[in-house]
């Protein structure tokens, strides 16, 4: 049986995805709508060539600003992301927040996209669950790290310039708007991506209180105030939903937890203390995914005030003209 591209409903062909201009993909640098010719899109305005190759859709110029994240962190997150309690807890909470607030947008024909898919642990697990989504990212290395995990559709963008205008129904930024200096101007080319009563799904790190050498090494300007999220998503044309912290159950442990270890490895390199940060232990490990399953069904009550980490669902609202 052929397989489908999940963006343009094209068959697959020697592990591309080709994918035909339907008026909803732009140039990012001329907002101009692109034109598809020889496995490439082109803009007519300023010849720009934009590549596919391995069903990889490169939307990168060549000034695209790369930074933000440290490539060298993917293939030992690889790892850490199948295994560790925070990141399982997290897809598991956001799988439940898209079926809950997503009802009459989930059928056959929605499309997702997630920005800053990464490895694809968040990507692959939504589309194992029935959510048809598809990923992009600013780095190359993780988009390869997806593809070899299954055919999907995928974009090497920049969320500050995306080349989406109307199309997806759902996007979903795990995570990511704490590495972007200018996360205002991410938001807004979010909701132009977004069709109308489109929704988003945002996670980010919270309570500044947790601010330390852990945001530093991991390239994070900010962590927000659930006040200050909800502020900058309305100013962006979104109306909020639903919004909480989570990992409010384990907050007084990962405030020890984090004092203890900027104190006791001060002297060791910043990719160590990331590794040390983030390292699996099998029985805590074990404790902590079970309670934080327990807090996901106390969500469905309880709004909790504190914890290190936000989560919201916006809905764009329709522009009057």
């Amino acid at each position: 049986m052929d397989e489908i591209c999940s963006y343009c409903n094209q068959k697959w062909e020697n592990g591309d995805a080709l994918m035909s201009s339907d008026g909803q993909m732009i140039c990012p640098k001329c907002k101009l709508n692109l034109k598809s010719k020889n496995n490439n899109y082109f803009c007519s305005q300023c010849k720009k060539i934009y590549p596919i190759s391995n069903g990889i859709i490169s939307f990168i110029n060549e000034n695209t600003n790369r930074e933000g994240y440290k490539e060298d962190y993917f293939l030992y997150l690889e790892e850490v992301e199948r295994k560790h309690f925070w990141f399982q807890a997290r897809k598991n909470l956001i799988l439940h927040f898209i079926k809950k607030h997503c009802k009459e947008i989930i059928n056959g024909q929605h499309k997702m996209l997630e920005i800053g898919c990464g490895n694809g642990n968040v990507l692959y697990y939504l589309r194992n669950n029935g959510i048809n989504c598809q990923g992009g990212d600013l780095f190359l290395e993780s988009l390869m790290n997806c593809r070899k995990k299954g055919k999907v559709s995928l974009f090497q963008i920049d969320a500050l310039h995306l080349p989406f205008r109307n199309y997806f129904d759902i996007i979903g930024l795990f995570d990511v708007m704490e590495h972007i200096e200018k996360d205002k101007e991410v938001l807004k080319e979010v909701s132009k991506s977004l069709k109308s009563n489109g929704k988003l799904i945002i996670t980010a790190p919270a309570h500044k209180k947790l601010w330390g050498r852990y945001d530093e090494v991991s390239f994070h300007k900010r962590r927000y105030s659930e006040k200050e999220l909800i502020a900058q998503l309305e100013i962006s044309g979104f109306t909020v939903e639903k919004t909480t912290h989570f990992v409010s159950l384990l907050f007084p442990i990962l405030l020890l937890f984090r004092y203890f270890n900027q104190k006791s490895y001060s002297h060791i390199s910043d990719e160590e203390y990331l590794k040390r940060e983030i390292q699996v232990i099998p029985f805590l490990n074990t404790l902590f995914l079970w309670i934080l399953a327990f807090e996901r069904i106390l969500i469905h009550f309880i709004h909790f005030p504190f914890g290190s980490s936000l989560i919201a669902i916006a809905r764009k609202i329709p522009n009057e003209s």
